[in-house]
């Protein structure tokens, strides 16, 4: 009976094993290609998780077994690190101190508030922020700043938009045309910092359209008819909405190539950094909390708070000094920001 059980458990830990090794190699595969590998890469902390959990359970039952799950481990070596990182703050008041926030619809009346967001970035010390669902018919216009808003579409209605906070003036705002979006977007900026330009790329990549109803769904124990319809047809909005995002990616990287001044790309990318769509930015950026963040860094914080989404990535002319993040104003995502270090801009 024991036999049987390992037997069982090795099985059960192959099947772990495939997947996390899948999860390593959709970072590399377009999901317009093969879309249902993306699941894997949204997962890789679960697969993950389990792998560690049977290198416990090897340790005590078979040692071969453990090498095993050792060696995939360290195969994903390059995923772990878009993942976890364990650095140490070099706070300064040198720099630019920027932050992204996705504010679940700021500026409808139920929700948000406008006025926290200035109080936190003047205690913050903030000198720029990029607020993203933006939602209102009346812009707020802040003393002390400058202060630019896109909507979405300039139409006269209440539209979704980015507005860009600046302590310095905007001289650009020029909205980045997506193909096959309803309402996401990205907005490339330009300010003025004593004489030194730079673009900073506003960035909201496709939503995955995920509802509360197929959150509800999906926990429903019962493997039914039901249960099957709605699993089949929140896989099928995923992959049609993970595949418009990495259209998107390419358009904002094309943007990024043509760009002669350094540059910031920031925002809610709705995808995790063992994604595909994240990798695309890997060779033009550096991710601000891989250079000073702490631990996982999750950021999105519906249903379960393990999703790293939103980022603050810079060229190559900056240094990050710090990165940090903060739920004290009221949003389904933390606002995420960092410190950066040009030369010339003190």
């Amino acid at each position: 009976m024991f036999k049987l059980l390992k037997q069982f458990l090795f099985l059960l830990n192959l099947l772990v094993l495939l997947a996390l090794l899948l999860s390593y190699v959709s970072s590399s595969v377009d999901p317009r290609v093969f879309p249902y590998l993306h699941f894997f890469s949204l997962s890789y902390l679960v697969w993950l998780l389990i792998a560690c959990f049977f290198c416990f359970v090897w340790l005590l039952l078979k040692f071969k077994y453990l090498l095993i799950n050792l060696l995939v481990i360290a195969i994903g070596l390059k995923t772990h690190k878009n993942n976890f990182n364990f650095s140490t703050q070099n706070e300064n008041d040198e720099g630019l101190r920027v932050a992204s926030f996705n504010s679940q619809g700021l500026g409808q009346a139920v929700q948000g508030n406008f006025d926290e967001i200035i109080a936190y970035a003047k205690k913050e010390k903030l000198d720029v922020i990029s607020i993203l669902e933006y939602k209102t018919k009346h812009d707020h216009k802040p003393a002390n700043w400058y202060s630019q808003f896109v909507p979405f579409k300039d139409d006269g209605l209440v539209r979704p938009g980015i507005k860009l906070l600046s302590k310095y003036p905007i001289v650009k705002a020029q909205k980045i045309d997506f193909d096959k979006t309803k309402g996401n977007m990205a907005i490339q900026f330009e300010i003025n910092i004593k004489g030194q330009k730079v673009a900073i790329f506003a960035v909201h990549l496709e939503t995955n359209s995920v509802q509360r109803l197929d959150y509800q769904k999906m926990k429903k124990p019962v493997l039914d008819s039901s249960y099957i319809f709605h699993a089949k047809n929140l896989s099928q909005k995923l992959s049609r909405q993970v595949a418009t995002r990495s259209l998107q990616s390419k358009t904002i990287i094309n943007k990024i190539k043509e760009t002669e001044i350094p540059y910031l790309v920031m925002g809610d990318f709705n995808d995790v950094p063992s994604s595909f769509v994240y990798q695309q930015f890997t060779p033009y950026t550096s991710d601000a909390f891989l250079s000073k963040g702490f631990g996982w860094g999750p950021t999105y914080l519906k249903p379960f708070p393990i999703f790293r989404i939103d980022y603050i990535l810079y060229s190559k002319e900056f240094t990050c000094n710090c990165y940090f993040s903060s739920q004290e104003i009221y949003s389904d995502h933390k606002l995420v920001g960092a410190n950066l270090s040009l030369d010339g801009i003190h």
